[in-house]
């Protein structure tokens, strides 16, 4: 049986390419939210960290995978145990990620060169990253 495991979250870090073996894996952080209110009625956010590894000879995602992007990973989950170095035991959560979808992009320049079209009155998208594609067959695997 394997497991599969979705996170919708926003990337903590930009994601970098490491070569294994030969092969190139893409890797992120994605930080996933939870916000509640307590007993009390105090607004909580519990934030869950996952590391994602997406093992792809191609990495055309990288550019896009910057600070601040949303994203659905979709993959195998695992998780290792560790004692740190003040001694206190600590748990990483990370995805074999089968599958990634853009939910939005996060890119500085954009928001100065929009801050600047403000100021103008001019507008272009010159850096601006497509949206997510909403076709159905987008998903088909071949």
């Amino acid at each position: 049986m394997v497991l599969e495991m979705q996170v919708i979250g926003h990337l903590g870090k930009d994601a970098y390419v490491k070569e294994v073996n030969g092969k190139k894996v893409v890797n992120f952080s994605v930080a996933h939210t939870a916000k509640y209110k307590n007993k009390a009625g105090v607004m909580v956010a519990n934030t869950t960290w996952v590391e994602v590894g997406y093992w792809d000879d191609k990495a055309a995602l990288v550019p896009y995978l910057k600070t601040g992007t949303m994203v659905h990973v979709q993959g195998e989950p695992s998780s290792n145990a560790f004692v740190g170095k003040e001694g206190d035991v600590k748990s990483v959560l990370r995805l074999n990620a089968r599958s990634i979808k853009l939910l939005s992009a996060s890119n500085p320049d954009n928001k100065k060169s929009e801050k600047n079209n403000e100021k103008t009155g001019t507008t272009g998208t010159t850096n601006a990253v497509p949206p997510p594609s909403t076709d159905p067959l987008d998903d088909l695997p071949f």
